[in-house]
C-alpha cells in the first residue's frame, strides 16, 4: 500500500527528542552503568536487556526506590544507552534511586509489531521485582519515566495489568508501577485521521500496529492508556510542550482530566513555546527538577 504522506519528518523529530529532558545547556558528566546488558528475558530467541544504575553508596539498611527508564524513538528507534537515559540514570542514582534503563523490541521495518513493546517493558518490571533482594529495592512503590513513545509505554505500565503472564517464573509479580513521569507521550492512538498531519501521525502508529485504525479500532483502544484509566492507576506527572506538533497537547490534557476524574493524583505541566521536547533555555532543567521533586515526594 502506498503511503499517503511521508512519515520521515515525524520519525526524525521523534528520534531527535531523545536528549531533550535531562541535558542542560552543556552535557553533564555521566557515570557508566553499574551493570550493563543484564538479561531480563528472551523473546523470539533473542535476549532482552537493561542497564542498571545503582547509588555509589551501597550501605543502607532501608530498601531503595526503583525507577524504570523507557526510551523514546517512535517505537522504531532509540536505545537504553541514549544520552537522556544515561544522564537520568546517573543523576537519579546519585540521589539514591536505583535506575533500570530498558531496551524493548522495536517495530523497525515492521518487525516486532505491537504488543511486543508493552510485553517487554511489562516483563522488565516483573523481572526487577523478582530481583528485589539482589538490588535492595522496594517492590510496592516503583516509578517509571518515559519520553514520547516511552511516555506511551510507561503510561500503560501505570494503567494496565500484565498482558502476557505466560512465564511461570514471573507469574506472581505485578507489572504495574505506582508512579509515572510521562513526557510528551501519546495517550490515545485510536484516532481516525482528519487531515494531512493526522495522516502522518497515523502512518507512524501504523508502523507500530501493522494496520490502520479503521481496520481494527478496538486494538488501537487496547493500546491507548486513556482507555485503561481507573481508580487503580498510578500517580502521574505529565510534562508536555504546548506547541507539540507530533503529539498534540490535548492528548495530555484529556489524559490528565481522565485520571483526575477517576480520583487519581495527576498533574500536567505545560511548557509554553515548546514543541516535542524541551529546548528553550531553562526548560530542560525545569523538567528535570519537576521529575525529581515528584519522585522524592513519593519516596518520602
Amino acid at each position: 500500500m502506498r503511503r499517503p504522506f511521508s512519515a520521515i519528518p515525524i520519525l526524525a523529530c521523534l528520534l531527535l527528542f531523545a536528549p531533550a529532558l535531562a541535558r542542560g545547556q552543556d552535557a553533564i558528566a555521566t557515570d557508566r552503568p553499574t551493570e550493563s546488558d543484564v538479561v531480563y528475558g528472551q523473546a523470539e530467541g533473542k535476549d532482552l536487556t537493561l542497564d542498571v544504575y545503582e547509588p555509589h553508596s551501597q550501605q543502607t539498611s532501608q530498601r531503595r526506590f526503583a525507577v524504570v527508564l523507557v526510551h523514546g524513538g517512535g517505537w522504531v528507534g532509540g536505545d537504553k544507552t541514549s544520552d537522556v537515559q544515561q544522564e537520568l540514570g546517573t543523576m537519579l542514582s546519585r540521589m539514591g534511586f536505583v535506575c533500570f534503563s530498558v531496551n524493548y523490541r522495536l517495530a523497525h521495518h515492521r518487525q516486532h509489531l505491537w504488543p511486543a513493546q508493552i510485553d517487554d517493558v511489562q516483563r522488565s518490571v516483573r523481572w526487577i521485582r523478582s530481583q528485589a533482594a539482589h538490588y535492595n529495592i522496594r517492590t510496592d512503590r516503583m516509578s517509571a519515566i518515559g519520553d514520547s513513545a516511552g511516555g506511551h509505554l510507561v503510561s500503560l505500565l501505570g494503567t494496565t495489568d500484565t498482558r502476557d503472564n505466560s512465564d511461570p517464573t514471573l507469574a506472581r509479580y505485578s507489572s504495574r508501577v505506582q508512579y509515572v513521569v510521562d513526557i510528551c507521550g501519546p495517550s490515545d492512538i485510536a484516532i481516525e485521521p482528519k487531515n494531512g498531519i493526522d495522516n502522518m501521525r497515523a502512518q507512524v502508529v501504523h508502523d507500530l500496529m501493522g494496520k490502520y485504525f479503521k481496520d481494527d479500532p478496538q486494538a488501537f483502544k487496547d493500546a491507548s492508556p486513556i482507555y485503561h484509566v481507573d481508580s487503580k492507576s498510578a500517580k502521574f506527572l505529565i510534562l508536555h510542550g504546548a506547541l507539540d506538533p507530533l503529539v498534540p497537547i490535548n492528548q495530555s490534557e484529556k489524559f490528565c482530566s481522565a485520571l483526575q476524574a477517576a480520583g487519581v493524583e495527576a498533574k500536567l505541566v505545560k511548557f509554553d513555546g515548546e514543541g516535542h521536547g524541551f529546548f528553550l533555555p531553562g526548560n530542560r532543567e525545569k523538567a528535570f527538577k519537576l521529575t525529581v521533586a515528584f519522585l522524592q515526594q513519593h519516596a518520602r
